[in-house]
């Protein structure tokens, strides 16, 4: 699993407002797959064409041409691809919308709301607004065919071009607002917050192996107890140990596919204690015991 400080193509979120880029997959490998991972910033996806299946929050999303999924900062996301596929992924920081509005303080949450909340997706009506804005920023980015180096990434950026890119940015933002999918609230968190849990975030996702329990972690954030564990639930949408253990089941599900491990030695790494115990954290998240997990993805 990773956690990203950059923009796609590792632009620095403090000095570009927008990263925006269309993928075109499984052209040079069957399939295609971006593993758990989890950023500061925001990200919209819009699937132009194929299917397959996302993750967000350890929640399981099926996906199909024409939808957009928006995930907030700070939770986590992957995909796994079926075949030939092509996406469009947006993403700006905090730092984008307040330049953008004096009156979205450091203190405001913009967040999926009403039909957005559980699953974040929308699907995309054709000739709508929305559809004409994301074709808009389709055919503004560059085009990458997977997997490509970090080298052949780079984006010349210019005023005129950074300009088209916020201005469509912003108008898909306002749609989404306009129609009840995100919500602005005002004195919902401190962004240093959601600088400090990036910390621990990170450390957990580097090392699902590792028990850090909640004082450790309140300690590594810089927080008290009792207001680490408030504010990581308010902006998670998780409590912490719901976190931890959805984390290790999906670094789990990465280790059962990778076929290299007998289910107990996946639940002893992960530091499960018992098979037992693993087994029943495991269809907690999923419905199903891991034995079956590996049997349906034969």
């Amino acid at each position: 699993m990773l956690y990203q400080e950059k923009f796609q193509n590792e632009e620095n979120p403090a000095e570009i407002n927008v990263s925006c880029c269309v993928y075109q997959n499984g052209i040079q490998e069957e399939s295609f797959g971006f593993p758990n991972h989890c950023h500061s910033f925001f990200e919209l996806e819009y699937l132009l064409e194929g299917d397959g299946e996302s993750f967000i929050n350890g929640e399981r999303i099926p996906t199909k041409a024409h939808c957009l999924l928006v995930k907030p900062p700070l939770c986590m996301h992957g995909y796994r691809g079926n075949g030939k596929s092509s996406n469009m992924i947006l993403q700006f920081g905090y730092n984008f919308l307040n330049k953008c509005a004096s009156t979205f303080h450091q203190s405001s949450l913009l967040a999926p709301t009403g039909k957005l909340y559980k699953h974040c997706l929308i699907n995309v009506d054709a000739c709508s607004i929305l559809e004409t804005l994301l074709a808009q920023l389709v055919d503004l980015s560059p085009t990458f065919i997977t997997p490509l180096s970090s080298a052949e990434r780079r984006i010349h950026y210019c005023p005129l071009y950074e300009w088209k890119l916020d201005y469509l940015t912003l108008g898909v933002l306002t749609f989404l607002l306009e129609n009840g999918y995100l919500t602005i609230t005002q004195n919902a968190c401190i962004f240093s917050d959601v600088a400090q849990l990036q910390t621990v975030l990170n450390h957990l996702i580097k090392y699902p192996e590792e028990r850090l329990e909640l004082n450790e972690a309140a300690k590594l954030a810089g927080m008290s107890y009792s207001y680490f564990s408030r504010t990581f639930k308010k902006i998670i949408g998780r409590s912490y140990v719901d976190f931890c253990n959805m984390n290790k089941i999906r670094r789990a599900e990465e280790l059962l596919e990778a076929r290299t491990l007998s289910v107990t030695e996946v639940a002893m790494s992960l530091g499960f204690g018992t098979t037992s115990y693993f087994n029943r954290i495991f269809r907690q998240y999923n419905g199903i015991t891991p034995t079956q997990y590996l049997k349906n993805r034969r």
